[in-house]
């Protein structure tokens, strides 16, 4: 079985606490999720995921093509970016 183009992404997810909650918003896409207990964050991603392309594929469209991209909120946006320069200035890139 040959896997799809638009399946085979890596994702990159900015998780943080909000109230009560764990949220991890996708950076790529317009993908949310959210649990009161952090050890959930990974099901909860994969549940999100595979539920979009699972609708997508029922509506006869590619996965992830009407998702807007980098959709994350302007303040998220601009830590994300801070941490990705922090990550790759440690790693010495």
């Amino acid at each position: 079985m040959t896997q799809s183009k638009a399946t085979d992404k890596d994702l990159s997810w900015l998780i943080f606490k909000e109230g009560d909650y764990w949220v991890a918003q996708c950076v790529e896409y317009d993908i949310t999720t959210q649990v009161r207990l952090l050890k959930e964050i990974g099901e909860a991603i994969e549940y999100a995921i595979v539920g979009h392309i699972a609708v997508s594929k029922e509506i006869g469209q590619e996965p992830f093509e009407c998702l807007p991209d980098g959709i994350l909120p302007g303040d998220l946006n601009i830590y994300f970016n801070s941490l990705a320069i922090m990550n790759s200035e440690f790693r010495g890139y």
